[in-house]
C-alpha cells in the first residue's frame, strides 16, 4: 500500500535523478570544450557524490517507511480480527 507522501517522494527522487543525468551531460560538454579547471571538476564530482548519497538515503527512508506502514496496517487488521 503506497501513500501519497511516498509517491511524492518517489517522484521527487526520480526528478532529481533526471537532473543529475542532465547535469552530467552538460559537465561532459564543458570538459570536452576545455571550459573547466581541475578544481571545478573536483568540486562538481564531490557535490555529485554527496547528492547521490542523499538520494540513496531518501530512497532507503521511503522503503523503510513503507515497510513500517505495511507492518502497521497488518497489525491493525490483526487487532480488528481479534476483537471480532
Amino acid at each position: 500500500m503506497e501513500t501519497d507522501s511516498s509517491k511524492k517522494c518517489e517522484y521527487v527522487v526520480s526528478e532529481l535523478e533526471e537532473l543529475i543525468t542532465v547535469a552530467q551531460e552538460k559537465l561532459r560538454d564543458l570538459k570536452a570544450n576545455g571550459n573547466l579547471s581541475q578544481d571545478d571538476v573536483k568540486k562538481m564530482s564531490e557535490n555529485r557524490h554527496k547528492f547521490l548519497n542523499s538520494i540513496n538515503e531518501i530512497k532507503s527512508n521511503i522503503s523503510s517507511d513503507s515497510k513500517k506502514l505495511l507492518e502497521g496496517v497488518s497489525g491493525e487488521q490483526e487487532q480488528k480480527f481479534i476483537k471480532k
